[in-house]
């Protein structure tokens, strides 16, 4: 995994309040997992186990990490806690994300959030050989479910230190409060996905066309 924009398709969200993964920035999609449902912000991190179940999705921890956890850990006091670190961390990069898609002034704490979550998950480089090709992989020194944040965290540095901020979007749907990175080859990209609000926005376009041109 990288730090930089991500080479996933973008996907509409899955109709049983699954994930989705549009923002092309592993930090934009975990701020997109608050989303609006009929009208109202709905969060998909609802618990420690969609907190997993979307950093198994997005890559960030594999099914075998998931099964070294204690059988209990889910109903434990640290699970909760990284729950609302994760949320905690989500929050200021929403306000991170929108002040940089709106040109305005950023958080003052963000960067000593996510400091702290970088220290989660301090690593080590390792060389591995894979046939008749050779692949760098990162290799955690602390295993503990904490350093999930990590990535997330090295997301948003990447973010801030080489991204170019006006690539950063909110969909223009009025109604989304997702947002991307646009890596679009001619940089004109509107909505958080072609498949979802893309669609609506042309469906609607189309009616008024067809109610105007009926009056």
């Amino acid at each position: 995994m990288t730090a930089g924009p991500r080479s996933v398709p973008p996907s509409p969200p899955e109709p049983d309040g699954g994930f989705s993964f549009v923002g092309n920035l592993l930090c934009v999609d975990f701020v997109n997992t608050e989303v609006m449902r009929q009208g109202a912000p709905f969060d998909r991190l609802g618990d420690v186990e969609d907190l997993l179940r979307w950093a198994r999705a997005a890559g960030v921890v594999d099914e075998a990490a998931l099964r070294q956890l204690p059988a209990d850990w889910r109903t434990s006091r640290p699970a909760g806690r990284l729950l609302a670190d994760a949320k905690a961390l989500r929050a200021l990069l929403r306000s991170a994300v929108e002040a940089l898609a709106a040109g305005g002034p950023l958080p003052a704490d963000l960067v000593p959030a996510i400091n702290h979550a970088l220290a989660a998950g301090a690593s080590t480089l390792r060389l591995e050989r894979r046939g008749g090709t050779y692949a760098t992989v990162r290799e955690v020194l602390d295993p503990s479910p904490a350093a999930l944040l990590a990535p997330i965290a090295e997301s948003a540095a990447w973010l801030l230190e080489h991204g170019d901020h006006a690539l950063l979007r909110r969909c223009e749907n009025g109604a989304c409060i997702r947002f991307f990175y646009d890596t679009t080859k001619n940089r004109r990209r509107r909505w958080c996905s072609m498949d979802g609000c893309g669609s609506r926005a042309k469906a609607a376009a189309y009616y008024r066309r067809r109610k105007s041109a009926g009056a």
